[in-house]
């Protein structure tokens, strides 16, 4: 029923007629269609900026980034369809200025950095967007003049889409062009430091992004500018709200991050600097700390050297015969643990030496690393020189490095000079040595520190830096001498400055400390600077949108308090009455309308409500009826025959909705001869029941007569095609059974193959056979027929394919290959039991799943006597023991059990009921119940009796019998009862399972 609600005349005149002619007005207003999209793609672009939203990274490899302006220009390329080309600049001149300010204030990349001159970013923005615009205005014409306007949605929108990846590729390439001139000019450009196939792969890779992301907005834009100026869009109250609301919405939650993001980034940097300060001035204070450490270690190291040579001079002086001696003079130099001495007189002339050397031959004043030391004679007290290569008496230097000390030689004018080894002296200035004290030290994640002595890296915690000049570390490229200078007088001048990084082309901030000759350095990536700015940035969203969404519920809730309450609430019960739920009531009072309306509309639901409620009692009437005439119709008393003992059958059928579409059926034809089948129609319900019992009828009435059973199926498909206006089939495999010579005839007529079981746990096999179509369809079908011969213990498997084609939750099929493991695994049940197991097998493969098609098997033995069985639960009291001798005697009776079998079955069966009536229950104070039964099963005939109940767990099997006692006195009670037990049957076990003892015992004859 359709339900048209209009708005009472009452209600126009309290300001509804105003407030939609004045939303009417500013739809359909040209000026709206020109100042909205221009403010809202102003606003848009401006946030995205200050967001990083117009910035689309491209990674090369590792080594380079460029960035391609994506989002930026996106919506551009949108309003330009139907923005005029002035406004279009103008908003793309205040967007470029917009640029401007975010590269010189906080910069993305490195390349944003070539944007900093407000004239470069204006140019580039505005050129971007008269290309866009002109191409799209292009589109747009060529579309007219085609005269696609009016095709279909792809064809229309062709045009734009090409004229958006045209002036991509042309403008990446000027872009490309006007960067290595204009931004670049001190490196190698955009693709000059990749690899030519990668640069060109990177390249169009970024045309074909960017080509679809100004698609994407410039056909969204398209529709839009299409469906207004068609007038197609939804023009209610409540609809012009709520999208002009989420506009504001949307430009707010944009604003706010924005400013959030420029907050964040500042605070950034500003807390960057502090650290880089801090870091600084802590390395400095360590520096200063190891030089001055040093000083006084050098200080101290060279004391030690002088008070060495003194004492060598004194030495000198109280013996001279020792320079007379080269074996004394060597002692001496041993004794003091010198690498040599030297004397000469007083004009410099080597006297003596420990190595032999330039005796009366060699000069100080001839070299001038000796000169010096003539000094010494002229009244200087010492000479000491640190570490230096030692010169031989032809004044050229050696390959040795020593420490050289100097002293006036005391017993006449002349000079003692000596030595020690240059590496033992560093060794013990290492203590305070620089070098090791940036190992380990870490920065941030990607922070870079060194410490530099006249220009040299010394140490680092980059190893990859120690050792290397400044210019190498901070200028690429051919080396010059004016620029490094340059470089590195702006790196001492204190301040933090930014510097490209070379390698991924980003932005690196530093910070420079001097003391005397060594400056530190300390350097950390933008990346480590904002690292923690997105998870911030997040928490400030998620903030935004709980704020502004609850902002924007609230104003819908108001608007719809305020203006049309009635009419929101009206139709949503009215959209729970049509999604179904007719209890639902139309209460509206406040106006006379809408009180007639709502006592119009719940008394035409109530009248529906009881139409449907009397079809679907009389559906139901109908569905119950025709389940029990179906189940009526199908075999139900298990053993059918049982006077017949030359054959076992066993048959279920579980409908898969009230009412299926299989069924089986079984009967005697002649006294030797048995007919049975199985089949599946292939519709449910009460179609599929009515042609279950047409197909079942004419089979059985054909079969029964004594017919072949080809003959049988073949007259009985034409019967059921006569009258099939509905379309409908059936599978079927039927067969007839001589009993009396295990000869068997079937045809399979468009069935699932059946499985043979040869003898009592045997291996299974497939019956392949196809004799012909299914019943119902062609009335000139031709059916043949198979004939086999049974063993005794041969069993036949048969069933529909709601047994194979059963699905459990993950979709998966419980299939032939399960089917066979299954059966292989119990090749020794009878009927009654692989019908029930397998069905409990197929219903634990399929838990929780819904049964998607009935499920329905038959078994048959040959040669094996039905299975008889019976159960009863009563009271666990002892006077219903004699109930159940009752149940077990009527069947012993029938079987001719002799009495001394009867009467041991009853010594066991009254001493476990006895136990149960007295022991399980014992602290119940109502009597619980006990549940026997039992199976009766001729060739050699036995029956199995099970008792269950819910008492107190006990095992009687692990109950020792009591043994003889030596005289009367010491017999003990307990035990005689269920040691007679035990040697009254032949098997007894025990199971204590889901809460139940379940005792079974066997006895034979």
């Amino acid at each position: 029923m359709d339900t048209k609600i209009t708005v009472p005349e009452d209600a126009k005149g309290k300001g509804f007629s105003k407030i939609s002619e004045l939303i009417d007005l500013l739809i359909q207003s040209g000026r709206l269609m020109t100042v909205v999209p221009l403010l809202i793609a102003g606003v848009f672009n401006i946030a995205a900026v200050f967001c990083q939203l117009a910035f689309f990274p491209f990674f090369s490899n590792n080594t380079n980034v460029y960035f391609h302006c994506l989002l930026y220009f996106a919506p551009i390329a949108g309003a330009t369809l139907f923005l005029s080309l002035p406004i279009s600049e103008v908003l793309a001149a205040v967007l470029g200025l917009v640029l401007s300010l975010h590269a010189n204030f906080m910069p993305l990349d490195y390349y944003e950095m070539g944007f900093k001159s407000p004239l470069v970013a204006v140019v580039f923005s505005c050129g971007f967007t008269l290309a866009i615009w002109y191409c799209t205005n292009k589109a747009r014409s060529l579309r007219e003049q085609k005269g696609w306007g009016g095709s279909s949605a792809v064809k229309r929108e062709v045009p734009i889409v090409a004229a958006c990846f045209i002036a991509v590729a042309v403008l990446y390439l000027i872009w490309s062009a006007a960067g290595q001139v204009l931004f670049f000019n001190s490196h190698e450009g955009f693709f000059g430091s990749l690899p030519s196939i990668l640069a060109a792969a990177s390249y169009w890779a970024g045309v074909l992004v960017s080509g679809a992301m100004w698609a994407v907005a410039a056909v969204v834009a398209d529709i839009l500018y299409e469906r207004i100026t068609a007038g197609k869009m939804h023009r209610t109250l409540h609809a012009v709200f709520q999208r002009w609301m989420l506009v504001a919405v949307a430009g707010a939650f944009i604003i706010t991050n924005a400013v959030g993001y420029c907050s964040e980034t500042a605070r950034s940097i500003e807390q960057a600097n502090e650290s880089l300060n801090d870091q600084v001035d802590y390395l400095v204070d360590q520096v200063k700390m190891h030089v001055s450490r040093k000083d006084a270690l050098r200080e101290s190291e060279n004391n030690i050297v002088l008070s060495k040579a003194r004492s060598v001079a004194n030495i000198i002086g109280d013996n001279t015969q020792i320079l007379e001696s080269q074996q004394n003079l060597e002692r001496l130099r041993d004794d003091v643990a010198l690498e040599t001495i030297t004397v000469c007189d007083e004009t410099g002339t080597i006297v003596a030496d420990t190595d032999g050397a330039g005796i009366g031959t060699f000069n100080f004043g001839d070299a001038q690393e000796t000169k010096q030391y003539l000094d010494l004679v002229s009244g200087k007290s010492y000479i000491i020189e640190e570490p230096r290569y030692s010169v031989d008496v032809n004044g050229g230097y050696t390959n040795e490095t020593r420490v050289f000390a100097g002293v006036p030689r005391v017993d006449e004018p002349g000079i003692v000079q000596i030595s020690i080894d240059a590496q033992e002296y560093a060794r013990a200035l290492s203590a305070e040595s620089l070098e090791g004290l940036l190992d380990g030290y870490a920065y941030g994640k990607d922070g870079v520190v060194m410490i530099t002595e006249d220009d040299i890296v010394v140490t680092s915690n980059d190893p990859e830096m120690v050792g290397k000049p400044l210019g190498d570390v901070f200028m690429d490229g051919d080396r010059n001498p004016e620029a490094e200078q340059a470089l590195l007088d702006a790196l001492q001048s204190g301040q933090v400055e930014e510097m490209q990084d070379s390698e991924t082309m980003g932005i690196v901030y530093l910070r420079c400390g001097q003391y005397g000759n060594h400056s530190v350095f300390v350097l950390i990536p933008s990346s480590d600077i904002f690292e923690n700015r997105t998870a911030s940035l997040l928490f400030n969203i998620l903030s935004y949108l709980v704020v502004l969404g609850f902002v924007f519920i609230i104003a819908t809730i108001l608007l719809n308090h305020v203006a049309i309450k009635g009419f929101k609430r009206t139709n949503g019960g009215l959209a729970r009455i049509t999604g179904g739920d007719l209890d639902q009531r139309i209460d509206e009072h406040e106006t006379e309308e809408f009180d007639e309306l709502s006592s119009g509309i719940n008394e035409m639901v109530g009248a529906l409500k009881g139409w449907i409620n009397e079809a679907e009692r009389r559906n139901e009437r109908d569905l119950a009826t025709a389940k029990t005439i179906q189940e009526s119709a199908l075999p139900r008393t298990f053993p059918p025959f049982p006077e017949v003992e030359d054959f076992d059958i066993f048959a279920s059928m579980n409908a898969a909705k009230e009412v299926g579409g299989d069924f089986y059926d079984f009967f005697l034809i002649d006294d030797h001869t048995l007919g049975f089948l199985i089949a599946d129609v292939s519709g449910k319900g009460i179609p599929g029941a009515l042609f279950m019992m047409a197909a079942k009828t004419e089979i059985e009435n054909y079969l029964s007569t004594g017919m072949a059973p080809a003959d049988a199926i073949a007259s009985a498909n034409k019967r059921l095609c006569a009258n099939n206006d509905a379309g409908m089939f059936v599978t079927v495999w039927a067969a007839t059974l001589d009993y009396a010579t295990g000869e068997l005839t079937y045809v399979n007529a468009g069935h699932n193959f059946p499985l043979l079981r040869h003898g009592s746990g045997g291996e299974w096999e497939w019956l392949k056979k196809k004799c012909g179509l299914f019943l119902g369809t062609f009335d000139v079908a031709k059916y043949r027929q198979e004939t086999l011969t049974l063993e005794p213990g041969d069993e036949l498997l048969l069933y529909t394919d709601g047994v194979n084609e059963a699905f459990n939750v993950d979709e998966e099929e419980y299939g032939n290959d399960r089917l066979e493991a299954f059966l292989a695994a119990h090749n020794d049940l009878h009927p009654k039991d692989l019908v029930e197991s397998l069905r409990a097998d197929v219903a634990s493969w399929a838990e929780g799943a819904e049964q998607s098609d009935d499920i329905t098997i038959l078994t048959l033995e040959f040669g094996e006597a039905p299975e008889v069985a019976g159960t009863l639960t009563v009271p666990a009291m002892l006077d219903q023991f004699s109930r159940v001798t009752d149940l077990i005697h009527s069947e012993l009776e029938k079987r001719l059990c002799p009495i001394s079998v009867q009467n041991k079955i009853d010594i066991a069966l009254e001493e476990l009921f006895v136990n149960v009536c007295r022991y399980a229950y014992a602290d119940q104070e109502e009597p619980g119940t006990c549940m026997v039964s039992y199976v009766y099963r001729a060739n050699p005939s036995c029956i199995a009796i099970q008792l269950v109940d819910a008492g107190t767990p006990f095992d009687p099997v692990l109950r020792e019998d009591p043994t003889k006692p030596s005289n009367i006195q010491e017999t003990k009670i307990g035990g005689l009862g269920i040691m007679m037990t035990k040697r009254s049957v032949d098997d007894l076990s025990y199971i204590y399972e889901n809460g139940h003892n379940v005792v079974t015992f066997t006895k034979r004859w």
